[in-house]
């Protein structure tokens, strides 16, 4: 065989061969699967009867671990925010993290508005939000 017909043969192997093998075995390069998303069930806040304190919940996102910390004044969120988290790649996960905790203390709502490209981390956000307060519900 020449060395054109060679190339093109090794090309027509190695570029399936690698596709394949990044998409088949991607856990350790930032796949992810919707499925695993923690879903916010989406809390009108200002229908809870919240009791005040500092609160800390946790959610998967696009990775486990998203962990957030909920403030309550006067039976009213007044204060969220991420404390750490194991998302991947700021261009995913710094807007969400800068904006979802404001909507949803302006909102009193934990169903706000994903951010686009970062769903994952934006409804992970709602749902630590959830888990936290579920310690803070007065009966």
């Amino acid at each position: 065989m020449n060395r054109k017909k060679t190339n093109k043969v090794l090309l027509a192997v190695l570029i399936p061969a690698a596709f394949f093998m990044m998409t088949s075995f991607s856990g350790g390069m930032g796949r992810h699967s919707s499925h695993n998303y923690s879903y916010p069930e989406g809390w009108n806040l200002a229908e809870l009867n919240l009791a005040d304190g500092v609160y800390q919940g946790e959610s998967t996102g696009f990775r486990e671990g998203l962990i957030v910390e909920v403030t309550v004044e006067q039976g009213e969120v007044i204060n969220v925010a991420v404390t750490d988290h194991n998302e991947v790649g700021p261009q995913f996960y710094a807007r969400p993290i800068r904006l979802v905790p404001r909507e949803i203390v302006e909102e009193q709502n934990t169903s706000v508005d994903s951010v686009t490209g970062a769903t994952a981390t934006s409804v992970a956000i709602m749902s630590a939000v959830e888990d936290a307060l579920k310690s803070a519900i007065a009966e």
